[in-house]
């Protein structure tokens, strides 16, 4: 009697099996090289029962792109080299058989995620800034893989950046699903920013800031949007780092 097989919209079916079974489950960590802009790499493709999800624990890496000599970021490295990963980000998707969950995160070497689920994916694509055209870069190798063995898990991330071109100028951040805080900073530190979350009701104001440096809240439950106002005296760029608690 052959294997039965598993169909399933996350891609690739698996025998018939817990996610968390070593020696049935295929798909368990692969890796790819990213090319350029619009390439994407599925590291993780699993599928399993939603009668048998169970916990597991996603490890991310990624081999940078392009090596530079010590000491060009920080003196005080004492490696013969430290290197640069280029902005990627991933998709994340996970859920039960037929009923998936998804959110964007950033992939970041060394990132770990502990979800419950019977069904996981994900996918890396480097984020749209990225210059592909400079002569310097190279692409980088990234990689993932689920583990087992239960582990005190670490919030996810996920970086937007906006820029305000000058004093009065403002602009809008979405705020990514699951975000539980974010922290805010700008490139010029004797500048201000002020601004406000905004509500589920257009332009309903659920808590306002206003501080200079360093901007570190909770998020609002029902905030979907941040607004963000250049106080400062010129242009900066504004970038925002959202907690996810996945």
């Amino acid at each position: 009697m052959g294997e039965e097989k598993i169909p399933g919209s996350l891609g690739v079916a698996i025998d018939r099996a817990l996610l968390g079974e070593f020696y049935k489950r295929k798909n368990r960590g692969r890796s790819g090289e990213l090319t350029g802009i619009g390439s994407k790499v599925v590291v993780i493709d699993c599928l399993g029962y939603d009668a048998l999800a169970t916990q597991v624990t996603i490890t991310c890496g990624a081999t940078p792109s392009r090596p530079v000599a010590a000491g060009v970021f920080n003196p005080a490295i004492s490696l013969e080299q430290t290197s640069i990963v280029p902005p990627l980000r991933g998709r994340l998707e996970w859920g039960n058989d037929g009923t998936e969950t998804e959110a964007e995160i950033d992939y970041v070497n060394g990132t770990v995620i502990t979800l419950s689920a019977a069904s996981v994916r994900l996918t890396v694509e480097l984020e749209a800034s990225v210059d592909v055209q400079d002569d310097s870069f190279i692409p980088p190798t990234v990689r993932a893989h689920i583990g087992y063995l239960p582990r005190a898990n670490m919030p996810a991330q996920r970086t937007r950046v906006l820029q305000l071109a000058q004093e009065g100028s403002t602009g809008f951040l979405g705020i990514p699903p699951f975000a539980k805080r974010v922290r805010i900073t700008s490139d010029d530190p004797a500048g201000a920013l002020s601004g406000f979350f905004i509500d589920l009701a257009p332009q309903s104001t659920c808590q306002a800031f206003d501080a200079s440096g360093l901007i570190d809240l909770p998020i609002p439950n029902g905030a979907r949007t941040i607004f963000i106002e250049n106080d400062g005296e010129g242009p900066v760029n504004v970038c925002a780092i959202f907690e996810l608690w996945l």
